[in-house]
């Protein structure tokens, strides 16, 4: 009995019906070598996908073994062309069934400071990373919920599942969405927690699952002092960030401030006696130009002055 390549490409993306899963299951008992020919399609299979992905450097985590460094890589097609054609590689064992093989191999995907960059995950879902921020995801989402663990700031666009809820686990909560465009920050450095619900429906668990707080559109949670404060959504400019654009209509000097480092990379400290204020009614800056462009746009409608701290990457504000 011969098996079609495309079979496995389907089994392994979980697109297969039940009468080709039969087929498949009678395929792999017929004769040994064929776990062996689905295992090294499988490892092809495998390596697609985290090609695919690879718009950006990203580790292989496979736990708890050493980790491997991917660049960015456009030969994707030819990956999965090969493993439809039934291409061989080095041979590849499993000790368990295949599709729980990929519980173990997670991506890790950065965005560097004063950059940006998008993740499509496996399931569709578009991740947007702001500077400094990291995401770690399974390679294959494949059963139960879709959990990823984010560190920064990111735009989530998930694509719907009922039954396989998206989780973004967080150092201080987990959000979890059926099908929404939602934005996290989690800097656990500096206690830093917030959602901001775009479209769609989030709920927000925290360590023991026990739901805290639900969220329409248009509705933000932030934790303050320990404790998660639900509040409306009035400003949408402050996520123009994924368009590569900073927005400071009606927004304090010190929130501003906090937008800067979060999308420049860098560390701000108003070091004045006052609050300076913004004397803008409109206000935007593309963040392309460099946050010194940006300071001294914004000197012209506020009254500071700065200076840069090379050895600590802190901007002063005085």
């Amino acid at each position: 009995m011969n098996i079609d390549r495309n079979l496995l490409f389907r089994f392994f993306s979980r697109e297969a019906t039940v009468e080709e899963t039969d087929a498949l299951t009678l395929w792999l008992n017929e004769d040994p070598s064929n776990q062996e020919e689905f295992n090294k399609a499988y490892e092809l299979f495998v390596i697609s996908q985290i090609m695919t992905c690879a718009d950006v450097s990203k580790e292989v985590v496979a736990k708890p073994s050493s980790r491997k460094r991917f660049g960015r890589i456009s030969v994707a097609a030819a990956i999965v062309a090969a493993l439809i054609a039934g291409m061989a590689v080095n041979d590849f064992f499993f000790t368990k069934p295949a599709m729980d093989k990929i519980e173990n191999t997670f991506l890790v995907s950065e965005a560097q400071p004063g950059q940006r960059t998008s993740v499509t995950l496996s399931d569709g879902t578009v991740a947007e990373l702001n500077s400094g921020s990291r995401i770690e995801y399974p390679a294959i989402f494949h059963k139960g919920e879709r959990r990823v663990r984010l560190e920064g700031e990111a735009m989530f666009d998930v694509s719907a599942d009922a039954e396989h809820p998206f989780v973004v686990e967080t150092f201080a909560y987990d959000v979890k969405a059926l099908g929404t465009r939602f934005d996290v920050i989690a800097d656990s450095g500096k206690k830093e927690f917030s959602t901001a619900l775009l479209e769609g429906k989030v709920s927000i668990s925290d360590k023991s699952s026990k739901t805290l707080l639900t969220l329409r559109p248009n509705m933000m949670a932030s934790m303050h002092d320990g404790r998660l404060i639900c509040s409306s959504l009035s400003d949408t400019d402050a996520y123009l960030w994924t368009g590569g654009v900073i927005s400071a209509a009606g927004v304090p000097f010190d929130q501003l401030m906090r937008r800067f480092e979060r999308c420049y990379g860098v560390n701000v400290d108003i070091a004045s006696a006052s609050l300076p204020e913004i004397r803008y009614v409109y206000f935007k800056v593309r963040i392309s130009d460099g946050i010194d462009h940006a300071l001294r746009l914004l000197q012209d409608g506020s009254d500071f002055k700065y200076r840069y701290d090379e050895e600590t990457n802190t901007y002063i504000i005085y």
